[in-house]
């Protein structure tokens, strides 16, 4: 018997909603890897203006998996720059035994 969704147990819901969590984050990781493979700024700036011209004609058609995917690829272009990883010239880091 199927049991509509607003009668499901808890842990059903509890399912679902981690599933979607783990899928939000898989597209926006997507998003960030799309923006950041875009390294010169005229790249960049085709790529907002990509989303800009979408953004207007999904807002218009109602298209919501689009407009999702926009704000999903804004949100990443918005996101702040990882940190390069340090240079140490050759050196090597410290072991665990030497940091104590």
């Amino acid at each position: 018997q199927v049991q509509p969704s607003s009668h499901r147990p808890l842990h059903d819901k509890d399912a679902n909603s981690r599933e979607q969590l783990v899928a939000a984050a898989r597209l926006l990781n997507i998003a960030l890897l799309r923006w950041r493979s875009e390294t010169c700024t005229h790249q960049r700036a085709a790529f907002v203006q990509t989303l800009e011209s979408t953004f207007g004609i999904a807002l218009c058609s109602g298209d919501l998996r689009t407009l999702r995917s926009i704000l999903l690829n804004a949100i990443a272009a918005l996101s702040p720059p990882r940190t390069r990883p340090l240079e140490l010239d050759g050196e090597q880091p410290l072991d665990e035994q030497a940091k104590r």
